[in-house]
């Protein structure tokens, strides 16, 4: 049976944003991009890691996966953090995204909570999916 994980940036407040660059994220007036910066350890980058190990699909939002396309398409192959985030499949939900940028896309227009015959999904950046997904969720990581 697959495993499905949902992994959100999340303030203690509530605030869902993506932790990234100053500029990345600024929807709602938010001003805190790069928040995760200064509180960053290798402990992060090492359960990152061994959660990755297994997964072998991710299910993305649409402005999340074109981030993630510049930023890790072009790696080259043994790059580490460029393996893990390249090999799995993506599946995008989005109705706007014309054609996928990223290697081993699909793109899901319709139904966000499609089957996905994985042994384990990796979701990020979708809070508006997550409510119709939660009987099928295996863990949550914030």
């Amino acid at each position: 049976m697959r495993k499905l994980i949902v992994h959100e940036f999340v303030t203690l407040d509530g605030v869902m944003q993506a932790p990234g660059g100053k500029d990345e994220d600024t929807d709602g007036g938010f001003t805190h991009g790069g928040w995760t910066g200064p509180y960053w350890h290798d402990n992060i980058g090492a359960a990152f890691f061994r959660l990755m190990q297994d997964v072998d699909a991710f299910v993305l939002g649409r402005r999340t996966y074109v981030g993630h396309a510049v930023a890790f398409e072009p790696m080259q192959p043994g790059d580490p953090f460029g393996d893990v985030m390249n090999a799995p499949k993506k599946y995008v939900v989005s109705k706007t995204l014309k054609e996928p940028t990223w290697r081993n896309t699909t793109i899901i227009r319709d139904n966000p909570t499609v089957p996905i015959s994985s042994v384990s999904v990796w979701i990020s950046s979708l809070a508006e999916c997550i409510p119709s997904l939660t009987g099928s969720i295996s863990s949550l990581t914030e």
